[in-house]
């Protein structure tokens, strides 16, 4: 679906609630993300992709929701979401939790060029992980061998 097909007032819809995207609230900006994910065209919700990376940064809990949700769409928007492989790496600070999350959206972005970046950074936690996580960093890698 285009813009060209929608109704007018749903065009005008989603020009009044873009700069809720950039919201300091973050789940008023969440809410309006998946907004533009269900009912938006395509390459307008693409818009959308780099306020939810913002939210995925903030360290707060909303953004293990924002993490899940990258995580539920990433496939939708792998072209758009691959320039921002380095927002996924792995921090000595992330929980467990968090850690399985980034792991599958880096083995979900993961390609030819990257894969030298996402090995230095696998090989860099190897020594950081703790017992939870380390057999969750070998998730990535028989994704890679296909």
């Amino acid at each position: 679906r285009t813009e060209e097909d929608m109704p007018q007032d749903q065009v005008l819809m989603f020009k009044c609630i873009e700069p809720l995207l950039r919201s300091r609230n973050a789940g008023v900006a969440l809410e309006v993300i998946l907004l533009f994910h269900h009912c938006a065209p395509k390459a307008e919700a693409r818009n959308a992709v780099k306020s939810l990376v913002r939210l995925c940064l903030l360290g707060s809990e909303l953004s293990m929701h924002a993490l899940s949700v990258v995580a539920t769409i990433v496939h939708e928007y792998k072209g758009t979401f691959e320039p921002m492989l380095r927002h996924f790496f792995l921090r000595a600070s992330d929980p467990a939790h968090v850690a399985r999350c980034k792991l599958y959206i880096v083995s979900q972005l993961v390609s030819k060029s990257s894969l030298g970046d996402v090995m230095r950074e696998l090989q860099a936690y190897m020594d950081h992980l703790n017992d939870g996580k380390e057999s969750k960093t070998q998730m990535p890698l028989p994704k890679l061998n296909s």
